[in-house]
């Protein structure tokens, strides 16, 4: 019975910010539901997680705690009835998280969901992507993500610890304006949606703009930003979006010529970045270009490592 929480990142052109994921058991005696977090949380702040306890058998105390691996946060004793909901805050200073794991606890139960607690750098195997979007739910777009998010996880990528994947994490944050056109210009640096939007301006994250209310398809990256054209939240719009990622981490056709082009069949470069290349979600592992070698050298969230080695001005650790 654990509620893990994923780790994540937050705002500030120096701070950095880890990303955690709340997630619980599967039993549903005493089923817990956590209904608020007030992060982004500061690391002078405290973390508030607020959630509901149930009780679907006899009355009997509930032992509700704030978990980090074996470390534990905060706790509360809870009385409940028969067919009674109680409403439990539990917190914990933010400088107190160590790691990107925390976990809510009932006897039997518990519940997911990311928070954004302050305090360490993305690790080396995560990808960390900074969505703001209009034209439809977050719910919606980020459901639709979860495909690209199952890719990375599978991706051709050996770490020095031996472990493989890629942990992608999708932060949907802002939901925008629907008036005034979204391009290029506006979610880069000092642009308009940047400057009033975007969250998260430290090392190693990427941010993208799903625009459904525009309608049309495509999109537009550049080197640690890029935004997604479309109708609706649906696989069309996932393969764009991994496209446009691909360009936020520096694939592009000064890299290799088959992307952005025609001139590579599907079949030699299987990879959303060639034009020629449609229906599934795939970056290119090995000849003729490598996109998963790239990715892995290039989206390291440090300033130091593989594509990144001088923070270049492409680099995202430089936007």
């Amino acid at each position: 019975m654990t509620l893990p929480v994923a780790g994540a990142v937050d705002s500030g052109e120096t701070a950095s910010y880890q990303q955690t994921a709340l997630s619980v058991g599967d039993q549903s005696t005493f089923p817990v539901e956590i209904t608020d977090v007030n992060d982004p949380v500061e690391p002078d702040e405290e973390l508030e997680v607020t959630a509901e306890v149930s009780n679907n058998g006899e009355h009997s105390w509930q032992y509700v705690e704030l978990l980090e691996e074996h470390y534990r946060h905060a706790h509360e004793w809870v009385w409940l009835e028969s067919g009674e909901t109680k409403t439990v805050t539990l917190e914990t200073e933010a400088s107190n998280i160590d790691s990107d794991r925390i976990t809510v606890d009932s006897d039997d139960d518990s519940d997911s969901q990311t928070v954004r607690v302050a305090g360490a750098e993305p690790a080396a195997d995560e990808v960390i992507v900074e969505v703001d979007y209009r034209g439809a739910s977050a719910a919606e777009i980020e459901d639709a993500l979860t495909d690209l998010e199952a890719v990375f996880d599978d991706a051709p990528v050996e770490h020095s610890d031996g472990s493989q994947g890629i942990d992608l994490h999708i932060i949907m944050n802002d939901e925008l304006p629907e008036e005034g056109s979204i391009g290029l210009d506006e979610v880069s640096p000092g642009g308009e949606i940047a400057s009033e939007y975007r969250d998260y301006k430290s090392s190693g994250y990427h941010y993208m703009v799903v625009d459904l209310a525009d309608k049309r398809g495509g999109g537009v990256a550049s080197y640690g930003r890029g935004v997604t054209y479309g109708d609706e939240p649906n696989d069309a719009m996932v393969e764009v979006f991994m496209h446009e990622l691909g360009h936020s981490f520096g694939i592009g056709y000064d890299k290799f010529h088959g992307v952005d082009s025609t001139e590579v069949p599907a079949d030699e470069y299987e990879s959303v970045m060639n034009y020629n290349f449609h229906g599934e979600l795939a970056y290119n592992s090995g000849e003729p270009f490598d996109d998963w070698k790239f990715i892995k050298n290039g989206y390291v969230p440090t300033q130091g490592g593989g594509e990144c080695d001088d923070t270049p001005a492409w680099c995202p650790s430089a936007s």
